[in-house]
Protein backbone atom coordinates (compact mmCIF):
# COMPACT_ATOMS: atom_id res chain seq x y z
CA UNK A 1 0.00 0.00 0.00
CA UNK A 2 1.78 3.13 -1.20
CA UNK A 3 1.69 6.59 0.55
CA UNK A 4 -1.21 7.96 -1.23
CA UNK A 5 -3.28 4.90 -0.45
CA UNK A 6 -6.19 4.49 1.37
CA UNK A 7 -5.97 2.95 4.57
CA UNK A 8 -7.51 -0.40 4.69
CA UNK A 9 -10.96 -0.63 6.92
CA UNK A 10 -12.86 -3.50 7.60
CA UNK A 11 -15.17 -3.51 5.19
CA UNK A 12 -12.47 -5.49 2.63
CA UNK A 13 -14.04 -7.94 4.04
CA UNK A 14 -17.62 -7.74 4.06
CA UNK A 15 -18.59 -10.17 1.56
CA UNK A 16 -16.77 -13.31 3.73
CA UNK A 17 -18.19 -12.09 6.73
CA UNK A 18 -20.69 -14.69 8.37
CA UNK A 19 -21.98 -13.30 11.25
CA UNK A 20 -23.30 -9.55 11.97
CA UNK A 21 -20.75 -6.67 11.86
CA UNK A 22 -21.97 -3.41 11.95
CA UNK A 23 -18.74 -1.48 13.06
CA UNK A 24 -16.49 -0.28 10.29
CA UNK A 25 -12.59 0.74 11.39
CA UNK A 26 -8.94 0.65 10.51
CA UNK A 27 -7.40 -2.42 10.44
CA UNK A 28 -4.16 -0.26 11.64
CA UNK A 29 -3.96 1.99 14.80
CA UNK A 30 -4.91 5.87 13.44
CA UNK A 31 -4.19 9.04 15.41
CA UNK A 32 -8.25 9.85 15.24
CA UNK A 33 -8.44 6.56 17.16
CA UNK A 34 -10.36 7.74 20.56
CA UNK A 35 -10.19 5.74 23.39
CA UNK A 36 -12.22 4.74 26.40
CA UNK A 37 -9.80 4.72 29.74
CA UNK A 38 -12.77 4.49 31.83
CA UNK A 39 -14.04 0.88 31.20
CA UNK A 40 -12.65 -2.09 33.01
CA UNK A 41 -13.04 -5.73 31.81
CA UNK A 42 -15.40 -7.75 34.30
CA UNK A 43 -13.20 -9.95 36.83
CA UNK A 44 -14.73 -13.56 37.39
CA UNK A 45 -14.22 -16.25 39.79
CA UNK A 46 -14.65 -19.20 36.84
CA UNK A 47 -14.06 -21.56 39.95
CA UNK A 48 -17.59 -20.66 41.18
CA UNK A 49 -18.88 -21.75 38.37
CA UNK A 50 -16.32 -25.40 38.79
CA UNK A 51 -17.06 -25.86 42.34
CA UNK A 52 -20.07 -23.73 43.21
CA UNK A 53 -23.82 -25.24 43.97
CA UNK A 54 -26.45 -24.46 41.19
CA UNK A 55 -27.10 -20.36 43.00
CA UNK A 56 -23.32 -20.38 42.35
CA UNK A 57 -23.23 -21.65 39.06
CA UNK A 58 -26.53 -19.56 38.22
CA UNK A 59 -24.43 -16.14 39.58
CA UNK A 60 -21.36 -16.91 37.44
CA UNK A 61 -23.15 -17.58 34.10
CA UNK A 62 -25.56 -14.21 34.47
CA UNK A 63 -22.24 -12.71 34.99
CA UNK A 64 -20.30 -14.31 32.39
CA UNK A 65 -23.19 -14.18 29.70
CA UNK A 66 -23.64 -10.40 30.57
CA UNK A 67 -20.25 -9.20 29.98
CA UNK A 68 -19.89 -11.33 26.63
CA UNK A 69 -23.26 -9.58 25.33
CA UNK A 70 -22.07 -6.02 25.71
CA UNK A 71 -18.21 -6.47 25.43
CA UNK A 72 -17.51 -9.93 24.65
CA UNK A 73 -14.94 -10.08 27.04
CA UNK A 74 -13.89 -10.60 30.43
CA UNK A 75 -11.25 -11.61 32.63
CA UNK A 76 -11.28 -15.15 34.70
CA UNK A 77 -9.73 -15.57 38.04
CA UNK A 78 -10.14 -18.95 40.30
CA UNK A 79 -9.17 -21.07 37.56
CA UNK A 80 -6.12 -22.81 39.64
CA UNK A 81 -3.37 -22.53 36.98
CA UNK A 82 -0.38 -20.84 38.49
CA UNK A 83 1.26 -18.24 37.01
CA UNK A 84 5.17 -20.47 36.77
CA UNK A 85 3.33 -22.44 34.07
CA UNK A 86 2.83 -19.16 31.59
CA UNK A 87 6.71 -17.87 32.51
CA UNK A 88 8.55 -20.90 31.51
CA UNK A 89 6.31 -21.26 28.62
CA UNK A 90 6.99 -18.07 27.21
CA UNK A 91 10.99 -19.21 28.56
CA UNK A 92 11.11 -21.80 26.26
CA UNK A 93 8.94 -20.89 23.45
CA UNK A 94 10.89 -17.87 23.07
CA UNK A 95 13.99 -19.48 22.84
CA UNK A 96 13.13 -21.78 20.21
CA UNK A 97 11.84 -18.69 18.04
CA UNK A 98 14.95 -16.30 18.69
CA UNK A 99 17.93 -18.50 19.16
CA UNK A 100 17.48 -20.97 16.32
CA UNK A 101 18.16 -20.09 12.25
CA UNK A 102 14.95 -20.55 10.13
CA UNK A 103 16.61 -23.70 8.31
CA UNK A 104 16.51 -25.42 11.93
CA UNK A 105 12.82 -24.14 12.62
CA UNK A 106 12.05 -25.38 9.31
CA UNK A 107 12.56 -28.52 9.81
CA UNK A 108 9.65 -28.62 12.54
CA UNK A 109 6.73 -27.44 9.80
CA UNK A 110 4.06 -30.23 9.51
CA UNK A 111 3.60 -31.25 5.91
CA UNK A 112 0.34 -32.22 5.40
CA UNK A 113 -1.71 -29.42 8.29
CA UNK A 114 -0.99 -25.95 8.58
CA UNK A 115 -2.64 -25.95 11.88
CA UNK A 116 0.69 -28.39 13.75
CA UNK A 117 4.37 -27.31 13.82
CA UNK A 118 5.91 -24.37 12.82
CA UNK A 119 4.70 -21.95 10.56
CA UNK A 120 7.05 -19.38 9.30
CA UNK A 121 6.71 -15.45 8.71
CA UNK A 122 6.27 -14.67 4.88
CA UNK A 123 2.60 -17.09 5.30
CA UNK A 124 1.05 -13.77 7.38
CA UNK A 125 2.90 -10.94 4.83
CA UNK A 126 -0.18 -10.02 3.00
CA UNK A 127 -2.47 -8.57 5.60
CA UNK A 128 -2.12 -5.08 4.36
CA UNK A 129 -0.98 -4.20 8.10
CA UNK A 130 1.82 -5.12 9.26
CA UNK A 131 2.42 -8.03 10.68
CA UNK A 132 5.70 -9.99 11.87
CA UNK A 133 4.69 -13.02 13.09
CA UNK A 134 6.18 -16.92 13.22
CA UNK A 135 4.13 -19.30 15.41
CA UNK A 136 3.93 -22.76 16.41
CA UNK A 137 0.83 -24.61 16.97
CA UNK A 138 -1.18 -27.72 18.57
CA UNK A 139 -4.01 -29.07 17.81
CA UNK A 140 -4.08 -32.03 19.63
CA UNK A 141 -5.47 -32.72 23.33
CA UNK A 142 -3.44 -33.48 25.73
CA UNK A 143 -4.15 -37.26 26.13
CA UNK A 144 -4.65 -37.88 22.70
CA UNK A 145 -2.31 -40.85 21.76
CA UNK A 146 -1.10 -38.38 18.79
CA UNK A 147 0.31 -36.13 20.82
CA UNK A 148 3.72 -37.05 21.23
CA UNK A 149 4.43 -38.17 17.85
CA UNK A 150 2.12 -36.21 15.40
CA UNK A 151 3.48 -32.95 16.46
CA UNK A 152 7.14 -31.83 15.31
CA UNK A 153 8.34 -31.21 18.64
CA UNK A 154 11.41 -29.27 18.89
CA UNK A 155 12.39 -30.73 22.10
CA UNK A 156 10.96 -32.81 24.79
CA UNK A 157 11.35 -30.10 27.56
CA UNK A 158 8.93 -28.37 25.43
CA UNK A 159 6.47 -30.96 24.71
CA UNK A 160 6.08 -32.08 28.08
CA UNK A 161 5.43 -28.42 29.11
CA UNK A 162 3.25 -27.64 26.77
CA UNK A 163 1.29 -31.12 27.23
CA UNK A 164 1.12 -29.53 30.83
CA UNK A 165 -0.28 -26.41 29.28
CA UNK A 166 -3.06 -28.49 27.16
CA UNK A 167 -3.95 -30.30 30.26
CA UNK A 168 -4.71 -27.02 32.83
CA UNK A 169 -6.75 -25.08 30.16
CA UNK A 170 -8.84 -27.90 28.33
CA UNK A 171 -10.46 -28.54 32.07
CA UNK A 172 -11.90 -25.42 31.73
CA UNK A 173 -13.69 -25.61 28.16
CA UNK A 174 -16.56 -27.45 29.21
CA UNK A 175 -17.46 -25.08 32.32
CA UNK A 176 -17.22 -22.19 29.81
CA UNK A 177 -19.22 -23.68 27.37
CA UNK A 178 -21.77 -24.65 29.95
CA UNK A 179 -22.22 -21.04 31.51
CA UNK A 180 -22.75 -19.53 28.63
CA UNK A 181 -25.57 -22.14 27.42
CA UNK A 182 -27.01 -21.09 30.64
CA UNK A 183 -27.25 -18.04 30.30
CA UNK A 184 -28.15 -18.04 26.50
CA UNK A 185 -31.24 -20.27 28.70
CA UNK A 186 -30.49 -23.52 27.74
CA UNK A 187 -29.95 -26.37 29.07
CA UNK A 188 -25.92 -26.66 30.31
CA UNK A 189 -24.97 -29.93 29.10
CA UNK A 190 -26.54 -29.27 25.72
CA UNK A 191 -22.83 -28.82 24.43
CA UNK A 192 -20.88 -31.65 26.19
CA UNK A 193 -21.02 -34.21 22.94
CA UNK A 194 -19.88 -31.45 21.03
CA UNK A 195 -17.03 -30.32 23.47
CA UNK A 196 -15.69 -33.66 23.75
CA UNK A 197 -14.78 -33.90 20.39
CA UNK A 198 -13.74 -29.83 19.44
CA UNK A 199 -10.49 -28.45 18.31
CA UNK A 200 -8.61 -26.89 21.10
CA UNK A 201 -5.48 -25.06 18.96
CA UNK A 202 -3.09 -23.39 20.90
CA UNK A 203 -0.69 -21.07 19.10
CA UNK A 204 2.89 -20.14 20.33
CA UNK A 205 2.77 -16.67 18.50
CA UNK A 206 6.28 -15.00 18.28
CA UNK A 207 6.15 -11.34 17.04
CA UNK A 208 10.49 -10.71 16.32
CA UNK A 209 11.77 -7.28 16.97
CA UNK A 210 11.30 -4.26 14.75
CA UNK A 211 14.13 -2.11 14.81
CA UNK A 212 13.91 -0.50 11.42
CA UNK A 213 10.92 0.78 10.74
CA UNK A 214 11.59 3.36 7.53
CA UNK A 215 10.56 6.50 9.46
CA UNK A 216 6.97 5.37 9.32
CA UNK A 217 4.91 5.21 12.82
CA UNK A 218 4.30 1.32 13.03
CA UNK A 219 1.99 1.03 16.29
CA UNK A 220 0.25 -2.36 15.57
CA UNK A 221 1.97 -6.10 16.49
CA UNK A 222 -1.64 -7.40 14.35
CA UNK A 223 -4.46 -6.27 12.52
CA UNK A 224 -7.78 -5.48 14.63
CA UNK A 225 -9.88 -8.34 13.74
CA UNK A 226 -12.88 -10.70 15.51
CA UNK A 227 -11.60 -14.86 16.89
CA UNK A 228 -13.24 -17.37 14.27
CA UNK A 229 -14.26 -20.08 16.83
CA UNK A 230 -16.63 -20.42 20.28
CA UNK A 231 -14.18 -18.37 22.05
CA UNK A 232 -10.19 -17.92 23.06
CA UNK A 233 -7.93 -17.85 26.20
CA UNK A 234 -5.17 -15.69 26.36
CA UNK A 235 -2.88 -15.39 29.74
CA UNK A 236 -2.05 -12.20 30.79
CA UNK A 237 1.31 -12.31 29.86
CA UNK A 238 0.05 -12.48 26.01
CA UNK A 239 -2.37 -9.89 26.74
CA UNK A 240 0.29 -7.13 26.59
CA UNK A 241 -0.98 -4.21 24.16
CA UNK A 242 -4.39 -5.69 23.82
CA UNK A 243 -7.22 -3.46 23.12
CA UNK A 244 -11.00 -4.30 21.92
CA UNK A 245 -13.12 -1.87 20.13
CA UNK A 246 -16.48 -0.83 22.29
CA UNK A 247 -19.56 -1.53 19.97
CA UNK A 248 -21.67 1.50 21.49
CA UNK A 249 -19.28 4.21 21.45
CA UNK A 250 -16.13 2.98 18.95
CA UNK A 251 -13.77 3.57 21.40
CA UNK A 252 -11.11 1.74 21.99
CA UNK A 253 -10.32 0.07 25.84
CA UNK A 254 -7.01 -0.90 26.42
CA UNK A 255 -6.82 -3.78 28.24
CA UNK A 256 -4.47 -3.23 31.96
CA UNK A 257 -4.37 -4.11 35.09
CA UNK A 258 -3.82 -7.69 34.65
CA UNK A 259 -2.59 -10.23 37.53
CA UNK A 260 -0.11 -12.38 36.52
CA UNK A 261 -2.36 -15.51 36.16
CA UNK A 262 -5.41 -14.08 34.86
CA UNK A 263 -6.41 -15.51 31.83
CA UNK A 264 -8.83 -13.05 28.99
CA UNK A 265 -12.10 -14.73 27.59
CA UNK A 266 -13.13 -13.52 24.43
CA UNK A 267 -15.88 -15.14 22.45
CA UNK A 268 -15.61 -16.12 18.54
CA UNK A 269 -17.92 -15.71 15.66
CA UNK A 270 -19.12 -19.11 16.11
CA UNK A 271 -20.28 -18.04 19.63
CA UNK A 272 -21.96 -15.17 17.73
CA UNK A 273 -23.53 -17.03 15.13
CA UNK A 274 -24.81 -19.86 17.73
CA UNK A 275 -26.32 -17.21 20.00
CA UNK A 276 -28.05 -15.39 17.27
CA UNK A 277 -25.94 -12.31 17.90
CA UNK A 278 -26.89 -12.41 21.30
CA UNK A 279 -22.91 -12.70 22.48
CA UNK A 280 -20.76 -10.52 20.39
CA UNK A 281 -17.44 -11.22 18.93
CA UNK A 282 -15.70 -8.42 19.41
CA UNK A 283 -13.28 -6.59 17.57
CA UNK A 284 -9.59 -6.51 18.89
CA UNK A 285 -5.85 -6.02 18.17
CA UNK A 286 -2.30 -5.59 19.43
CA UNK A 287 -0.67 -2.30 19.94
CA UNK A 288 2.85 -1.09 20.80
CA UNK A 289 4.68 1.69 21.18
CA UNK A 290 8.05 1.89 18.95
CA UNK A 291 10.01 1.18 21.79
CA UNK A 292 7.99 -1.99 22.37
CA UNK A 293 8.45 -3.05 18.74
CA UNK A 294 11.90 -2.55 19.42
CA UNK A 295 11.70 -5.91 21.24
CA UNK A 296 10.20 -9.52 21.08
CA UNK A 297 6.73 -10.85 22.16
CA UNK A 298 5.08 -14.10 23.12
CA UNK A 299 1.80 -14.65 23.29
CA UNK A 300 -0.02 -17.95 23.95
CA UNK A 301 -4.14 -17.92 22.52
CA UNK A 302 -5.62 -21.12 22.85
CA UNK A 303 -8.83 -20.90 20.18
CA UNK A 304 -11.39 -23.53 20.79
CA UNK A 305 -13.31 -24.65 17.21
CA UNK A 306 -16.31 -26.98 16.96
CA UNK A 307 -15.41 -30.38 14.99
CA UNK A 308 -15.47 -29.77 11.06
CA UNK A 309 -18.39 -31.54 10.77
CA UNK A 310 -20.45 -30.29 13.40
CA UNK A 311 -23.55 -28.17 12.15
CA UNK A 312 -23.77 -24.45 13.65
CA UNK A 313 -26.70 -23.35 14.35
CA UNK A 314 -28.67 -20.33 16.61
CA UNK A 315 -29.83 -21.69 19.93
CA UNK A 316 -33.52 -21.77 20.77
CA UNK A 317 -33.26 -19.04 23.54
CA UNK A 318 -36.02 -17.15 24.81
CA UNK A 319 -32.71 -13.76 24.30
CA UNK A 320 -33.18 -13.87 21.08
CA UNK A 321 -36.09 -11.84 19.66
CA UNK A 322 -38.47 -13.50 18.03
CA UNK A 323 -38.57 -11.17 15.29
CA UNK A 324 -34.88 -11.83 14.57
CA UNK A 325 -34.04 -13.59 10.91
CA UNK A 326 -32.00 -17.36 11.81
CA UNK A 327 -28.48 -17.59 10.74
CA UNK A 328 -28.90 -20.99 7.93
CA UNK A 329 -27.18 -23.98 9.05
CA UNK A 330 -23.64 -24.03 8.67
CA UNK A 331 -20.64 -26.60 8.87
CA UNK A 332 -17.91 -25.22 11.18
CA UNK A 333 -15.75 -26.77 9.01
CA UNK A 334 -17.06 -24.40 5.88
CA UNK A 335 -17.28 -21.44 8.14
CA UNK A 336 -13.60 -21.16 9.82
CA UNK A 337 -11.99 -21.96 6.02
CA UNK A 338 -13.92 -19.00 5.05
CA UNK A 339 -13.47 -16.67 7.81
CA UNK A 340 -9.73 -17.65 7.57
CA UNK A 341 -9.20 -16.19 4.06
CA UNK A 342 -9.42 -12.53 5.62
CA UNK A 343 -6.45 -13.28 6.97
CA UNK A 344 -4.74 -14.53 3.41
CA UNK A 345 -5.53 -11.73 1.09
Amino acid sequence: MGPEAEPYTNRIFADLELVRKDAVYLLAESDSDEFDDETRLARLDIGQYMNGDDSAKEAFSQALGSSMRTLGFAILTGHGIDASLYEDAARLASAFFAERSPEEKARFVCPDRRTRGYTPPDLFARTGVLTMLEDFRVDLAHDDPAFASAIPWPSDELRRLFGTYMKEHQRLLLPITQSLLQYMGCAPSLYDERMARCEALLRWNYYPPVLDQGGATLRSRFMAHEDIGLFTLLPCPSARGLQLLARDTGKWIRVTGLEPNDIVLNIGDTFQRISQDVLVSTTHRVSASREELAQPRISFPLGVYLANDDSIEPLDSPLVPESAVRYAPIKAGDLRRQLLRKFRF
